[in-house]
C-alpha cells in the first residue's frame, strides 16, 4: 500500500521514497505524495534504531522474492542491506530527514470507522 502512495514522478526525490523507522520491537512505514499519507506499524524484532528513505518498488520486489520467510534489514554505510535465507540486496537510501512529516489526525479511530460504514454502502 505504501508503494502505491509514493509519488511516481516526484519533483522532489524523497517523495519516491517510503520511510522506514525502526524503533522498540517495531517497524513504521510511512508513505506520502503530500496530499495522501500512510503509516503502518509493525511488530518487529529489533537492535537498533533509525530510518532510511527507500524506493518501495526495489524492496517490495525483494520481500516478494524472499516469500514470507524471515528478512533482516541493515543500514550500512552503502545503504540498506537486505538479506533473507540466500537472498542479498543492497539498496540506496536518501535522508530520512527530506522526508516530509504525515501529520497524526485526531481521532483516528472515529475515521477509520466513518470509511468502514462508506465501503460497506459500495
Amino acid at each position: 500500500m505504501a508503494e502505491r502512495i509514493a509519488s511516481k514522478s516526484p519533483a522532489l526525490p524523497v517523495l519516491g521514497t517510503v520511510l522506514l523507522s525502526v524503533g522498540v520491537n517495531s517497524l513504521e512505514i510511512s508513505a506520502t505524495d503530500l496530499e495522501v499519507g500512510v503509516r503502518y506499524q509493525i511488530l518487529a524484532k529489533t537492535q537498533a534504531q533509525g530510518q532510511a528513505a527507500i524506493a518501495p518498488k526495489t524492496l517490495s520486489k525483494f520481500l516478494e522474492a524472499a516469500n514470507g520467510q524471515q528478512t533482516i534489514l541493515k543500514k550500512s554505510e552503502r545503504g540498506l542491506e537486505v538479506e533473507c535465507g540466500e537472498f542479498h540486496a543492497t539498496c540506496k537510501v536518501l535522508n530520512a530527514d527530506d522526508f516530509p512529516i504525515i501529520p497524526a489526525t485526531k481521532g483516528d479511530e472515529q475515521f477509520l470507522d466513518i470509511l468502514k460504514d462508506a465501503k460497506r454502502q459500495y
